[in-house]
């Protein structure tokens, strides 16, 4: 494995280890389709309200989602990009180090 291989492998597994998790998959692909507030995640989860936020806290902090506050709603979006060049990235680098 080359060491940028190496490197993009460590600069991922934040991101990876934040998508290990069923919940935090649903979460992500609910807020690929529009943002959603933490109650429109709740009912969509059937999971409680503080669980909810805990996993939108990780997503928060691990960048995979983003924050807009219109009025007095906060509205959760899909913030995937810069993680999906980065797989994608990793998966140029690893296919070319198998050639």
């Amino acid at each position: 494995m080359s060491e940028r291989s190496f490197n993009l492998f460590k600069a991922a597994e934040p991101s990876l280890s934040m998508m290990s998790d069923p919940n935090r998959q649903r979460i992500i692909l609910y807020l690929c389709d529009q943002p959603l507030t933490v109650n429109q995640l709740t009912e969509k989860l059937n999971l409680s309200r503080p669980a909810v936020s805990h996993h939108l806290k990780l997503l928060l902090t691990a960048n995979l989602v983003r924050v807009d506050q219109v009025g007095t709603e906060r509205y959760y979006e899909n913030n995937m990009e810069p993680t999906i060049q980065l797989l994608r990235d990793l998966a140029d680098s690893l296919e070319k180090d198998s050639q």
